[in-house]
């Protein structure tokens, strides 16, 4: 199960921490889903940490609007991939 913490960072503005421990040992937590509950649509962003490419992947299923409602066409297709550090150096500056 990972640990999560509402913390108030700013006033007013709560914060999710959500901390996945251990992710790659077996039985604990790997994946987040993140889901908007409003009157706004979105589909669910799927957060994982890719250990092979040293980063954080983001993706999303792709869906289609049916008369019906909403068909999920492809499941967690990679939308994103950020590294697991944003390093500066001198020479960057």
């Amino acid at each position: 199960m990972p640990a999560i913490d509402t913390m108030f960072d700013s006033p007013g503005e709560p914060e999710l921490h959500i901390t996945l421990s251990y992710p790659r040992i077996e039985g604990n937590t790997n994946t987040i889903r993140l889901e908007l509950g409003d009157v706004r649509a979105a589909d669910d962003l799927i957060i994982t940490f890719d250990f092979e490419r040293n980063g954080w992947r983001i993706g999303m299923d792709t869906t289609r609007q049916t008369t019906f409602g909403m068909d999920t066409i492809d499941q967690d297709q990679e939308v994103a991939f950020i590294p697991a550090w944003n390093e500066r150096t001198a020479h960057d500056e």
